[in-house]
């Protein structure tokens, strides 16, 4: 490797303070206060009972290969012992509305329904009051920390937020409304920005109140992951899309997405959403609500908004920046 290659890798690896950065974080931080037996939220999950303590490797294996883990139990144990044996937590009702597989090794083993806590515990006292229902992961909350982002990574999401404004601009063009997502493949620093789905507002060429862009692109996921295998081989991976639609993916949008879409956008498990435009008066994410940050959500999405003086950067005209904007009281 020669000195301008090292030079160029130390570049993209550079972290950029965050007051440099091109978009701001919102703080969604809504911790739950549950220091009484009463006060504990829980969810439904389902849960077996094992016939012998020496099967508890063998069926939280059995849970991974086969796609029952949720974003919404991360903060339980899975298994849990007790005088008269082990109980090991299969899955959300969420993910299944219905009583899931088990291990042959088990069959025979009754699964049932459990209410254990939806929250991790923030204090020893409300650990210690979850215990008695099911344990739980201690996560006290810390400090601000702001999220590093390296040169390259700043670099790909402002070129991500260009395709996607470029992309707006023609859909008005055609006479829709200038309202566009997508979900790029994840970073790489050795590639170029690439969408894996990308979707418009449809609601005037589809004449349906519903085809909002954020939704249609869900909808594309969704599609998509319905025609993998239903049951893929023990040791390959489920590809994104089959169980949790958007988990771990970033989303990209001109505009802030409406409390319907961002309703969707949690019960997708986003990990994170970008947009550029702030709706004041309808958005979700910040405007007129802020969907990751209401108590008894089961899942919460970092949200960053563009900030007004990077706007430059995406190399928007003075006039591509009118043409970008919609009603103030349109649900994005």
């Amino acid at each position: 490797m020669d000195s301008n290659s090292g030079a160029k890798i130390e570049d993209i690896r550079k972290v950029i303070p965050e007051e440099e950065l091109p978009f701001e974080a919102l703080d969604i931080n809504n911790l739950v206060q549950e220091e009484d037996f009463e006060s504990v939220r829980r969810v439904d999950a389902w849960a077996v009972d094992l016939p012998d303590p020496r099967y508890t490797t063998l069926v939280l294996k059995w849970i991974k290969q086969t796609g029952l883990e949720h974003p919404s139990l991360v903060h339980l144990k899975r298994a849990k012992k007790s005088e008269s044996g082990v109980t090991v937590l299969l899955s959300s009702l969420e993910l299944h509305p219905f009583p899931p597989p088990i291990p042959p090794e088990i069959e025979g083993s009754k699964v049932y329904q459990l209410r254990v806590p939806a929250y991790p515990a923030i204090t020893i006292n409300s650990m210690q009051i979850k215990q008695q229902i099911w344990p739980v992961v201690y996560a006290p909350p810390r400090k601000h920390e702001p999220e590093e982002w390296t040169a390259g990574e700043v670099k790909w999401a402002t070129t991500v937020m260009k395709q996607i404004t470029a992309r707006a601009l023609f859909k008005k063009v055609e006479g829709e409304a200038p309202i566009l997502s997508g979900v790029p493949k994840p970073y790489l620093p050795e590639e170029q920005p690439m969408f894996e789905f990308v979707t418009c507002d449809m609601r005037v060429s589809k004449r349906h109140p519903l085809r909002h862009s954020v939704l249609n692109l869900i909808r594309e996921v969704g599609e998509a992951s319905f025609n993998q295998p239903e049951d893929p081989a023990p040791d390959e991976p489920r590809q994104n899309g089959s169980n949790y639609l958007l988990t771990s993916r970033i989303l990209f949008t001109t505009h802030e997405p409406c409390i319907m879409c961002s309703m969707a956008l949690l019960h997708s498990r986003v990990a994170k959403v970008i947009y550029l435009i702030p709706m004041d008066k309808t958005g979700g994410c910040g405007g007129s609500a802020c969907l990751p940050r209401l108590e008894g959500v089961n899942h919460r999405f970092e949200i960053l908004k563009w900030k007004d003086r990077d706007r430059a950067n995406l190399g928007l005209s003075g006039e591509d920046w009118v043409k970008l904007q919609v009603e103030n009281d349109l649900d994005a």
